[in-house]
């Protein structure tokens, strides 16, 4: 009883030293140049978020604006020129006289504030969900993950938030206190370079990375070090050296961590991840449960249909098996491969809309490439869905290219060819088209209507239809800003009554359900 009412007295008198002192400080070009606004009024710091995306990094327990954390981040975060570079100033909150549960104490409080100011500047139009990019290290990934659920609540769902080594003094289970999880933002991540030790053991969130990491301490350099911060602090390390050292991190794929410790990685499942490294050593991956179902519920269930004349008149393949469409392509005629994106169907009225148009036109073969069961998952629902989805762009994206080269191998003419798609169908077809280059050959021309903005712009793993993917490659953009993207590395870009986030005529303004099934009509040539 008598713990019991100590701990209360603590928790009092944390929260009575407790002031409104957070604030966002974000830079413009220097770290002594900065404008900073508190986090009940931060519309000032709106002056410097007029970049493409906007970093706000905050460091933890005893965090101050000029620590190591902060400053390792925000010196990265300045070498890109199309980011903003903000950090959550909480140095008042983040110590106290009575210790780490005291700080503990006001995490909670100091994440709705957080996602209280978030939403103030979502509602000013100067900073854009798919736009933030939210980085925590230690105990602010807990606050992060309040910050998240904070926003949520309040109509704005955040699409990523990633945690650096996430602190595992008093979240480790079984806790009061509730830690950064996969339900504080559409995607979350967390990187473990000490658990058991400052860092938490494990996390419930997306996607886990544990790059050296067998136990707490074992970080290279910090088994002898007298710092005993040593590996939990490398977690911002990587992460400043990820940001200026672009570059693919290689894991390899296990179905939980201690199978990995184990020896039961597959080793022929390498997985590139966006995780941050340290050049030369080894990585190690861990998939949670929640995109593991989604990697085992893949089956090689993607088809090619080719048409001859009527919707009701086609020819359908297995995607490894291509060669038995070939019979049926005229030879005289361009050949050209569609795609849907996200949920799409093969019998949706956008997908019957674009191959009538085309047979109707009489001008090309048509074919369709057939990912519906891999475009979708009714398992993992819609948020974890796309994710589902996403990953599984990359995966048939590849097999595509296969297939198309060995078509090309078979007398398919190259000159002639062209691939075109919707949303996410459009990022496919990009890995197609540079699977192609990979293995001898260009596809000529490659198009993408209103390419598919989430998880393709900012720091991402997945790369997006590209001027690589292609010898010309041009884009429509419908819905920029909103779900598509921004902008596009391509040959030719497109904005038909578009201004960014702004509704195209005769589409209704509102809020509707993630991704919408009709997609936007395009030139037939």
């Amino acid at each position: 009883m008598y713990q019991n009412i100590l701990k209360t007295a603590v928790t009092v008198l944390c929260l009575l030293e407790l002031t409104q002192a957070a604030s966002l400080r974000c830079f413009n070009g220097s770290l002594d140049n900065y404008i900073e606004a508190p986090l009940d009024d931060p519309t000032p710091v709106t002056a410097l978020l007029t970049k493409n995306f906007t970093m706000i990094f905050s460091g933890g327990y005893q965090s101050v604006p000029t620590g190591p954390a902060n400053t390792a981040m925000m010196q990265a975060c300045l070498t890109k020129n199309d980011t903003a570079c903000c950090i959550l100033n909480w140095s008042a909150e983040s110590s106290c006289v009575f210790g780490y549960l005291c700080v503990v104490e006001r995490v909670e409080t100091v994440g709705n504030q957080l996602g209280e100011a978030l939403v103030i500047l979502f509602k000013t139009g100067k900073l854009l969900l798919e736009s933030l990019i939210l980085i925590g290290h230690s105990l602010a990934c807990h606050v992060l993950g309040y910050a998240g659920r904070k926003a949520d609540s309040l109509g704005y769902k955040l699409l990523r938030i990633t945690g650096l080594d996430p602190a595992g003094p008093l979240y480790n289970p079984p806790s009061k206190y509730i830690a950064f999880s996969y339900t504080d933002a559409v995607y979350t991540e967390a990187m473990h370079t000490d658990p058991g030790g400052y860092g938490i053991i494990n996390s419930t969130v997306t996607v886990q990375y544990w790059p050296n990491t067998v136990t707490s301490g074992s970080q290279n350099g910090c088994f002898l070090s007298l710092d005993s911060m040593c590996s939990h602090n490398r977690a911002y390390q990587y992460a400043a050296e990820k940001i200026t050292t672009p570059g693919s991190l290689l894991g390899i794929f296990a179905s939980s961590y201690t199978s990995w410790i184990n020896g039961e990685g597959d080793r022929n499942r390498i997985i590139e991840m966006p995780a941050f490294f340290d050049p030369g050593a080894k990585t190690l991956l861990y998939l949670t449960p929640v995109l593991l179902i989604g990697l085992l519920e893949l089956t090689q269930a993607a088809s090619i249909i080719c048409y001859n004349g009527s919707l009701s008149n086609y020819k359908e393949t297995p995607l490894e098996e291509p060669l038995a469409i070939l019979p049926g392509l005229v030879k005289d005629l361009k050949t050209v491969f569609y795609t849907f994106g996200y949920r799409g169907k093969v019998k949706g009225p956008a997908t019957t809309a674009m191959i009538e148009a085309y047979v109707a036109k009489n001008k090309s073969n048509i074919c369709l490439l057939n990912w519906e069961n891999e475009a979708e998952s009714t398992l993992l629902g819609t948020r974890i869905g796309y994710l589902y989805a996403v990953n599984n762009v990359v995966k048939i994206g590849n097999q595509l290219g296969d297939a198309l080269v060995t078509l090309i191998k078979a007398g398919l003419n190259v000159v002639d060819l062209q691939l075109i798609a919707h949303s996410l169908g459009a990022h496919l077809m990009g890995y197609a088209g540079r699977r192609v280059r990979k293995l001898g050959y260009v596809i000529p021309r490659v198009t993408g209507l209103d390419p598919a903005g989430v998880f393709f712009e900012g720091f991402t793993i997945y790369q997006a239809l590209d001027r690589k993917s292609g010898l010309f490659v041009d884009v429509i953009h419908t819905d920029a800003g909103g779900y598509g993207m921004r902008k596009s590395d391509v040959t030719v870009e497109f904005w038909p009554n578009t201004e960014e986030k702004e509704s195209q005529p005769g589409c209704p303004v509102g809020d509707f359900e993630l991704f919408t099934k009709e997609y936007p009509k395009a030139a037939i040539t």
